[in-house]
């Protein structure tokens, strides 16, 4: 059977479609059914998905952003985008993620089945699962085979593995266990980054996770998103809470990227056919915007976390108070405390604090849809744009700046309250004499280059090119006035201009005189 995640903001259509898909099909059934994207990313978080059949315009986060998440993480999910007639120029965009198939609104049960047939005949080539083909040694070892099977919910590969043990008397699991997904965070995203790194990256974390597995007789398996997964046993609950922190600290000294990894640990079951309720509940780890990377994170030590959690949650309540009041002010700073309690500052944690403070305030108030697409919109670019670390200060301005969209008043924050904007100008005005180039001043405030020209003609109203012209203007005026004895040609090499006759041009067409004359008129005044 293949599961069939519907995600559509119109309930009808996703009535509709749940109920029509499992009669025209035996192979399909819809389990579940999302109201946007950013649901449906819940879903795909804890349990595994054949096909997406999503809308193209959704608030909160539309199909092309969802499609565009599953390709990123879950690449053999398959996704088929609805569209309306006018929309499918479109949605036409989604090839780039990966999409093939549409629906065409209005959606009529020929055009479904003859889709659904397509698809059905496409997976039973490939078959899609949470984790990966398995190895030989998995295919020679039926307790690999059969925690395998469980996890991903096969029914005929769970009857065929306990009619092995059964056969033997003996039990294919100890006492207790957990499932442990080693999760790396995401590189950056930009040019400079080759996608054989993030190839590289699993491949080592799976070699160390293998290594260790055979020191504490645990099973790994290897997930398609390059996630590696382990199911972690124990004589006693004791026992496998301390296993599982000497896992951790082994782990990081094996593992040469530890430091951008995530070890996170389910529910301890003591039964195997639960071993998948433990896997499903680390998704409710996850979201929970408070950890570091390098740590263990499990709910049997969830006590250690107590006092950090009811802070977090304080914070927020404030948060949520001052945006009833649409209290700017304090707001801010609100924010600012709330993401303080956040401790390890990257891009994957901004984008877990941007979810979570979107879904926050949706949940209490009702938000217009052109208010929570520019939301979206604006995490969305900010966490691409990262090129390496997040500063404090951009990690709060990403996160109130996407609340303050919510608020409607995302004009109120201006070019002076902009962190990177103001990093921006604080570089150039240190080295506007040097040839400084666009890419260079966004190294420096740790975004790409695309992005910060888009802040500058967004906040300034000016390209970057021109906002340095004008910085080398404003000074050479400076020099004019107040360094009457300066030679003209003395000035154009302070500035960094290749020429005298380049920085007079340059001079004349932005005050209308020559430098010369321009000297003259401030003498005379």
């Amino acid at each position: 059977m293949n599961h069939i995640l519907v995600v559509d903001d119109e309930p009808l259509m996703r009535t509709w479609l749940s109920k029509s898909i499992p009669k025209h099909s035996t192979c399909f059934d819809v389990p579940n059914t999302a109201q946007d994207g950013i649901e449906a990313i819940d879903y795909l978080k804890q349990a595994a998905y054949d096909v997406v059949i999503t809308d193209i315009k959704m608030p909160g986060m539309d199909g092309l952003n969802l499609a565009k998440f599953i390709q990123e993480n879950y690449p053999d999910t398959v996704v088929i985008i609805i569209s309306g007639f006018n929309d499918f120029a479109y949605a036409r965009k989604a090839i780039q993620y990966g999409v093939k198939d549409y629906l065409l609104k209005p959606l009529v049960d020929d055009d479904l089945i003859k889709l659904l047939n397509d698809i059905s005949k496409r997976l039973q080539k490939h078959t899609p699962t949470l984790l990966a083909n398995p190895t030989e040694e998995e295919r020679s070892n039926p307790r690999a085979m059969l925690f395998r099977a469980i996890l991903e919910d096969d029914s005929d590969g769970i009857y065929q593995g306990y009619k092995v043990f059964s056969s033997t008397g003996t039990d294919p699991m100890l006492p207790y266990a957990c499932v442990i997904q080693a999760a790396l965070l995401p590189i950056a995203r930009d040019n400079a980054v080759l996608p054989t790194e993030a190839h590289s990256r699993n491949y080592r974390q799976n070699l160390a996770a293998v290594s260790l597995c055979k020191k504490y007789n645990w099973t790994p398996f290897f997930g398609n998103n390059g996630d590696t997964y382990i199911v972690a046993e124990g004589e006693t609950k004791a026992a496998l809470i301390a296993n599982l922190h000497e896992f951790q600290s082994d782990f990081s000294a094996s593992f040469r990227f530890a430091q951008d990894a995530n070890l996170f640990a389910g529910r301890i079951v003591d039964d195997s056919m639960d071993l998948s309720y433990s896997l499903a509940s680390i998704a409710g780890l996850r979201s929970l915007p408070l950890f570091t990377s390098n740590e263990l994170h499990s709910y049997a030590l969830l006590s250690e976390y107590q006092q950090q959690i009811i802070e977090f949650e304080k914070a927020n309540k404030k948060v949520l108070s001052d945006f009833a009041a649409s209290q700017e002010t304090t707001l801010r700073t609100d924010i600012d405390q709330l993401c303080s309690l956040v401790p390890h500052k990257n891009s994957a944690a901004l984008w877990e604090m941007g979810c979570y403070m979107i879904q926050s305030i949706t949940d209490c108030f009702l938000i217009e849809d052109t208010l929570l697409t520019s939301a979206w919109k604006e995490l969305t670019d900010f966490c691409t744009s990262c090129a390496g670390g997040v500063s404090d200060a951009n990690f709060s301005h990403a996160v109130y700046q996407c609340v303050f969209c919510l608020l409607g008043k995302e004009q109120t924050i201006t070019q002076d309250t902009m962190p990177v904007i103001k990093m921006a100008k604080e570089y150039i005005n240190q080295h506007f004499c040097e040839s400084i180039s666009l890419s260079e001043v966004a190294d420096y405030c740790n975004v790409n280059s695309s992005y910060l020209s888009n802040l500058f003609h967004k906040q300034l109203g000016i390209s970057y090119s021109k906002y340095l012209m004008q910085i080398r203007m404003e000074r050479a005026a400076a020099y004019l006035k107040d360094s009457p004895e300066t030679k003209i040609y003395e000035i154009g090499e302070k500035l960094g201009f290749v020429s005298t006759k380049h920085f007079i041009s340059v001079f004349k067409k932005y005050y209308g005189v020559s430098p010369t004359t321009y000297q003259k008129e401030q003498r005379e005044s």
